[in-house]
C-alpha cells in the first residue's frame, strides 16, 4: 500500500467507494501509516469463516458470545461494546470498522491484535485519521475486500413498528428514533440482507434479517 499511485482502481469513485480527488491527502497518510495485514495465521487458513456484528437489540438474550467467537474473522462495526455484553456478542475482535465520529470512546474497546478500520468519506475525516495517527498510534484504514469464504450475519435487522422496543442491545434509544434521521435507510438496507440470506449467500444468526428459526417455531 505504500506504491499508492500504482493503485488506480482506488482512485476511479468519491469517499466512501473510493478516494477520487484525494491523492495527496492519501500519499501523505499511507507514509504516517504501518503496513497491517490479517494475522498470517488467518491468511494461509484455506477456508474462512467471518462474522459481521452489529448493534441491533435483537441480540439480546440470544446468548451467541460463544458462537460468534468460534468465527475466524469476527468484524464489530461503529462504536457497539464487548465490555460488558459477552455473553450475547462475544468478546473477540478482528477488525472494528467506523466512521470516525461512531469510533468507540472507551479505550477498553481497542484490542492490540485488531485492525480498526476508519471509513473515510468526508474531508474532515482525513484530517481526523492524521491526527490520530500521529497522536494515539491508531493504525490502519484499508479493509481488504473478499476476506472470507463463508459470510454471516448477526445483530442486523429492526422493527420499526415496536416504537418502543431498544434500538440497540447496548443503550435504552427506541425504535422511534430512527424516524428522526434520514440518513440511514433501514428499510432498502433490510431488503437487500434479505435477498442475500434467501439467496444463501449470507446466513443470519440473529433473526433480525430472516427468521429461520422463527418459521420453524410455529411450524
Amino acid at each position: 500500500m505504500k506504491d499508492i499511485d500504482a493503485q488506480s482502481d482506488l482512485f476511479k469513485y468519491p469517499p466512501p467507494h473510493g478516494f477520487r480527488d484525494f491523492l495527496e491527502k492519501i500519499q501523505v497518510l499511507v507514509q504516517l501509516l504501518p503496513e497491517f495485514d490479517l494475522p498470517a495465521e488467518l491468511q494461509s487458513r484455506r477456508c474462512k469463516r467471518c462474522i459481521v456484528v452489529g448493534s441491533s437489540s435483537v441480540l439480546r438474550g440470544l446468548e451467541l458470545g460463544s458462537t460468534l467467537n468460534h468465527f475466524d474473522i469476527v468484524i464489530r462495526l461503529n462504536d457497539a461494546p464487548v465490555h460488558g455484553y459477552t455473553n450475547d456478542v462475544g468478546n473477540k475482535t478482528t477488525i472494528r470498522m467506523t466512521y470516525p465520529e461512531g469510533a468507540p470512546l472507551s479505550p477498553d474497546e481497542y484490542f492490540p491484535d485488531s485492525l480498526f478500520v476508519a471509513v473515510l468519506f468526508k474531508n474532515v475525516d482525513f484530517a481526523w485519521l492524521k491526527a490520530v495517527v500521529k497522536n494515539e498510534t491508531l493504525v490502519t484504514t484499508v479493509l481488504a475486500t473478499h476476506l472470507c469464504d463463508e459470510v454471516s450475519l448477526a445483530g442486523f435487522g429492526y422493527d420499526l413498528s415496536q416504537h418502543k422496543t431498544p434500538l440497540h442491545y447496548y443503550d435504552t434509544v427506541c425504535m422511534e428514533a430512527m424516524k428522526r434521521q434520514t440518513m440511514h435507510n433501514m428499510t432498502w438496507e433490510k431488503e437487500i440482507l434479505q435477498q442475500l440470506v434467501r439467496e444463501g449467500t449470507i446466513s443470519d444468526l440473529s433473526g433480525g434479517i430472516d427468521c429461520h428459526f422463527c418459521k420453524e417455531r410455529s411450524q
